[in-house]
């Protein structure tokens, strides 16, 4: 059986560090706003509920990484949905071994005391769709232990990438509990504020999000000249929080 050294390393040619803080990188995200916009179009339209957001890497849209986000709950094939699915846990089980600490610590924890994920926007979606939350619930060794569905979709609320917070609802009280909230892939941050909300209202002190892929399109103004511009090769030792 192969280790998680072994299957990560099969996604780690398509992954890519995020860009160090500084100007012309959103200090929320790490995402490329456009000219003389201090933070991406998403995070300057959503509220701020997360304490701290962590990319693991950026995900250009078509590239290898962004299909496997796609590709793990949508690809026609079971093989490739399975294949898919257990390298994205084993880079989230790498990365988090490496640098979960200084997550709880930029989301003002001590540690995490929970393991969640963002749902599905609907309640049908949500039902349908499990994969992430197998993938951190079951797949991911440094999180299954830890993870509880204490969200649920509400079925109310704005359609589309909007912050909404009616959206999600606790299913639980949180008791002042310390968050780690999972997402595969950041686009707007809508979902990711919105779930952060309901985890608040809930009860939970802290919540810090960690999304495998941070979405970039390259053909958008000058993203792909950006990209192609920082270091291509990913390291697994350099984070987000601290970069």
């Amino acid at each position: 059986m192969a280790t998680v050294d072994e299957l990560a390393a099969l996604v780690q040619g398509s992954m890519q560090n995020p860009a160090e803080r500084g100007p012309g990188i959103c200090p929320i995200c790490r995402g490329l706003p456009s000219p003389g916009y201090v933070t991406d179009v998403g995070c300057g339209s959503n509220p701020e509920h997360l304490d701290a957001v962590v990319p693991i890497s950026y995900a250009p849209g078509l590239g290898q990484l962004h299909t496997a986000l796609r590709g793990y709950k949508d690809n026609r094939l079971s093989v490739v949905r399975r294949q898919q699915h257990v390298r994205l846990a084993a880079v989230l089980w790498k990365f988090l071994l490496n640098h979960e600490e200084c997550v709880a610590d930029a989301a003002g924890a001590r540690a995490f005391d929970l393991v969640a994920v963002v749902p599905s926007k609907t309640p049908e979606q949500d039902e349908r769709r499990d994969r992430l939350r197998a993938l951190a619930g079951e797949t991911c060794g440094h999180t299954s232990s830890r993870y509880r569905r204490v969200l649920r979709a509400t079925g109310q609320g704005a359609e589309g990438r909007y912050f909404d917070p009616r959206r999600y609802a606790a299913t639980e009280t949180l008791d002042c509990r310390h968050v780690l909230l999972i997402d595969d892939m950041w686009t707007s941050g809508a979902s990711g504020q919105s779930a952060a909300h309901a985890l608040k209202e809930g009860g939970a002190r802290t919540v810090g999000l960690v999304a495998i892929g941070r979405f970039i399109r390259r053909d958008y103004a000058d993203h792909g000249a950006r990209l192609d511009a920082l270091p291509q090769v990913f390291d697994w030792a350099t984070c987000a929080v601290h970069r």
